[in-house]
């Protein structure tokens, strides 16, 4: 955003400004050539009485933020508040060592001191009538700063602030055009191909006006569903969840052939059966408590809490023994987890035993 303010509008404020700055050289020029002209002769006779430079003070000369007239030693004659002092101003002396150095005095010396300011030095040049040559007498030095130059700089500032916010919101709008038309596609395929591996979604299906993409997405479609025919997976209609009835029917059979203390959740950890020994361990009643969710029945979060923890922690390791100690009756006891895997790679049934700590 940034290079492209610089790259568009840059040109042309800097363009405008160098214009603007010239043209106050050229009103600064007209204001010491107007000195110059009239008090020259004055310095040359020494008539010093006569000089004149009031039409220089601010209240006369819109921009002359303050001006010097002094000899060629650096003595000033005008203003009058500093007659008879020697200058002590970086312009002036860095004027008067310029034309010293450099013998040209015919010309006009520019120099730009920052803060909209430019100062402005020229010799005041009087005939010799004995050489026959024009030779200095004094040196004027402004300093000149007009209104206009305040104006630019404030007029430079709103313009480089509407440019980054109007880029700013054009850009926001392109790139996010952009976006729509490459990468969201993208995205949104990904996603939608994700939840068709989990059963969640039949085929993949655009929401965005990018038909560009549609081949691909076939391509995509008719994989996954030679995927489906493989895992023999319900290709018609979109596939239902498995039913847990029959996993909770296996975990049944083994804890009916096992005298400790053990429970089995479905798949939402809903309890489905818990034997007396459990009961009188948990303090839950199969008859009061089947069907309600683990979180809801157990006298405890802690409990609830660790048998959770670890019915995902199997769930997520393929049904794999998680175990965990937890303090009941006030003796210490290990809860083993285990789950069985439906085919849709989802824990239907988890098996819940626990064993005294010895």
């Amino acid at each position: 955003i940034c290079g492209n303010i610089y790259l568009t509008i840059g040109p042309v404020l800097f363009s405008t400004e160098r214009i603007v700055l010239n043209e106050i050289k050229a009103r600064g020029t007209q204001y010491v050539n107007e000195v110059a002209r009239a008090n020259a002769i004055h310095l040359k006779r020494g008539d010093l009485q006569r000089i004149d430079t009031l039409f220089m003070d601010k209240l006369q000369s819109e921009g002359v933020e303050s001006y010097e007239l002094f000899d060629m030693e650096g003595r000033i004659l005008r203003p009058a508040s500093k007659i008879d002092t020697y200058s002590n101003d970086a312009f002036s002396n860095k004027a008067k060592n310029i034309f010293k150095q450099t013998g040209k005095y015919d010309l006009t010396y520019f120099q730009e001191l920052g803060n909209n300011t430019v100062g402005i030095a020229k010799t005041l040049m009087v005939g010799n009538l004995e050489t026959g040559q024009n030779e200095p007498v004094g040196i004027i030095a402004i300093k000149f700063q007009p209104e206009s130059m305040t104006k630019f700089t404030t007029m430079n500032s709103t313009a480089y602030l509407k440019a980054l916010v109007y880029t700013t919101i054009y850009g926001v709008l392109f790139f996010g055009f952009i976006y729509y038309l490459t990468t969201r596609p993208f995205e949104e395929m990904r996603m939608q191909a994700e939840e068709v591996m989990r059963g969640k979604r039949k085929d993949l299906e655009s929401k965005t006006m990018f038909i560009e993409m549609n081949p691909l997405r076939n391509t995509f479609n008719t994989v996954l569903q030679k995927n489906r025919e493989l895992s023999n997976e319900d290709v018609g209609d979109f596939a239902e969840i498995e039913d847990d009835s029959s996993y909770v029917a296996i975990f049944k059979e083994i804890m009916a052939g096992t005298d400790g203390a053990a429970m089995i959740l479905n798949s939402d950890k809903n309890v489905e059966h818990i034997n007396e020994a459990a009961s009188d361990l948990t303090g839950m009643r199969e008859n009061l408590i089947q069907g309600e969710n683990i979180l809801d029945c157990a006298r405890n979060e802690g409990f609830a809490g660790t048998l959770i923890k670890l019915c995902d922690d199997s769930a997520n390791n393929n049904g794999t023994l998680q175990s965990d100690f937890y303090e009941l009756e006030g003796d210490p006891y290990v809860i083993n987890v285990v789950s069985l895997m439906g085919k849709d790679n989802f824990a239907k049934a988890y098996y819940i035993t626990f064993y005294r700590e010895k």
